[in-house]
């Protein structure tokens, strides 16, 4: 990642690619329909180019921003998430409140799919932030493995990369999304070895190293793969949840095996 960069710009940089991605078609209509006019010698073709051009351009501008506002439940609803219910799990809402009040991030919704794996993803989208948890996830790791994933969860959204990882999917989905390369991007704005980066953000924030690397080892026993939701949500989760080999870069970028990871905690 450029040190001039964060990925929270990194986000609005793609939502503008995207957009301005719209508004050169609507300027090629405008060309074509100018051009059009003066081989024909038809003024009004080239008023109706303008009028379409920029209708087409401002229609665009304001439906990708409308995506980018949305990201957070269209991701919520890929993956098939549920609200969580009061009291259903006191240690993790305990655990939630407790770090957002020492890391300051805004306190986040709370959702949960219904998965005999263990992982978890942040979504963000700038006004709207929710942390997603399987249901094995809360079943197999106690309240410091918890605290351990909780924390990783919160350092994506408060240093942006949830939030630059939530946009990409939705506008990764768009027509013309090669031209402003989102996967490419994301890649970019997340640096290497991302997931490692931000196991070591987890240690600065409950400085207990064992925390989470006993989260990743259980959640390696208990198995890290999520079946529902489109494979393009799979940079989102914690741990990687299939083979990411012949992945995008976004993916690959994302998840690092977990025994890399208990690995680099070891020599903390």
């Amino acid at each position: 990642m450029d040190a001039t960069t964060t990925p929270a710009a990194d986000a609005d940089r793609l939502v503008r690619r995207a957009v301005v991605a719209g508004i050169l078609k609507g300027a090629l209509i405008l060309v074509v329909a100018a051009v059009v006019g003066v081989v024909v010698g038809a003024e009004w073709l080239f008023l109706l180019g303008l009028g379409a051009g920029a209708g087409l351009a401002v229609g665009w501008a304001l439906y990708v921003r409308a995506l980018v506002q949305q990201s957070v439940a269209t991701v919520l609803k890929d993956v098939g998430a549920a609200p969580l219910a009061d009291g259903a799990a006191p240690r993790l809402t305990n655990v939630v409140e407790g770090l957002c009040v020492a890391s300051g991030v805004s306190e986040p919704e709370i959702w949960t799919v219904a998965a005999p794996s263990a992982n978890a993803m942040a979504v963000d989208a700038g006004g709207r932030t929710a942390l997603v948890v399987t249901g094995g996830l809360v079943e197999h790791l106690g309240l410091v493995e918890l605290e351990g994933v909780v924390a990783n969860l919160l350092g994506r959204v408060k240093d942006g990369s949830a939030r630059l990882s939530t946009t990409a999917v939705v506008l990764r989905r768009l027509p013309m999304s090669s031209v402003y390369a989102p996967d490419r991007l994301v890649a970019e704005g997340l640096g290497e070895q991302y997931a490692v980066r931000s196991d070591l953000e987890v240690v600065r924030i409950t400085r207990f190293p064992p925390g989470l690397r006993a989260a990743l080892e259980q959640a390696s026993s208990a198995g890290t793969a999520v079946e529902v939701g489109p494979s393009d949500l799979a940079h989102l989760w914690l741990a990687p949840v299939a083979d990411s080999s012949d992945a995008p870069a976004s993916v690959q970028t994302a998840a690092q095996p977990l025994d890399l990871r208990i690995a680099v905690l070891d020599e903390l």
